[in-house]
């Protein structure tokens, strides 16, 4: 089995697996789809690893720079569920924001004279 079908142009439905082996798969199917908005169907997935929220974060970052829409709809509980866990919960609530990164000042710290 795939790991994910492509209904269409736009739309991918991610597979119920998607753990170290789905990554490269994953990887050469959003390949693929580049240049056109993409909605990933999310309502299939029971697993999701760190190795393919990896290929997904690099995915919408690409998207977002080329300025296409990029989006997971229907997320399963159990997506959420570790979208959650490894600090990117807005990725099931169909966010943008970036996951787990905290704001930062670039100056370099003061020092005490």
């Amino acid at each position: 089995m795939e790991p994910f079908q492509s209904p269409g142009p736009a739309s991918l439905i991610l597979a119920e697996s998607l753990d170290l082996t789905g990554a490269a798969p994953l990887k050469a199917q959003l390949v693929a789809a580049r240049g056109t908005p993409l909605s990933l169907d999310a309502s299939r997935v029971r697993r999701l690893g760190a190795q393919c929220l990896q290929v997904l974060l690099a995915a919408r970052t690409a998207w977002s720079g080329d300025g296409l829409e990029w989006r997971v709809i229907d997320p399963s509980p159990e997506f959420a569920e570790a979208v959650r866990l490894m600090g990117c919960p807005e990725l099931a609530e169909g966010g943008l924001a970036e996951c787990g990164l905290a704001e930062t000042d670039p100056s370099p710290p003061a020092t005490a004279v």
